[in-house]
């Protein structure tokens, strides 16, 4: 079963708990956020549901389809004006999983592309804080991070911290 854009959202902002200092409409796509994490930070949360439809992906693999709003035929990009983070995650409803990929390593994508994990990522993250996965992208490697709901923060943080982390390195 498929949450709604506002599910999703009002799901994620739950999550967050008194992490929560403001947000946009949970009816909207992506879903503006400010949180104290300890420190203010603005995300832009691109936020799909995350499943294994059959005659989709094979058996060991979760995907999002990724869309921003654009038509058949065009390409789409993530929105990084006025100092907001980007987050692209998936959320698996089934095991209660947010998926984190590297929205830096997907640029001029196109029209409902689809983003993989492997299911052993997902499991993984339910007997661990977080879990990785290495996954090549037309635009170098990203590490994939799975975490339950109840881990949320926590991934956020390790998400912003890779990005950080890869601007350094350049």
């Amino acid at each position: 079963m498929s949450s709604t854009t506002s599910e999703l959202n009002k799901y994620f902002i739950k999550c967050l708990g008194d992490s929560l200092v403001d947000s946009s409409d949970v009816n909207e796509k992506p879903l503006c956020v400010k949180v104290k994490m300890p420190e203010e930070k603005k995300l832009r949360v691109y936020l799909y549901n995350s499943g294994n439809p059959p005659g989709g992906r094979p058996l060991g693999e979760y995907k999002i389809v990724l869309n921003v709003g654009q038509s058949y035929g065009c390409r789409g990009n993530f929105d990084y004006s006025d100092g907001y983070i980007v987050l692209l995650i998936g959320y698996i409803e089934a095991h209660d999983v947010f998926v984190f990929w590297d929205a830096t390593r997907h640029k001029d994508f196109a029209f409902n592309k689809n983003l993989q994990v492997k299911a052993a990522t997902v499991l993984t993250a339910l007997a661990n804080e977080l879990s990785y996965q290495n996954r090549k992208t037309d635009n170098g490697t990203e590490i994939v991070i799975a975490a339950k709901s109840e881990n949320l923060k926590l991934a956020i943080r390790k998400r912003i911290d890779l990005m950080v982390e890869q601007m350094i390195e350049g």
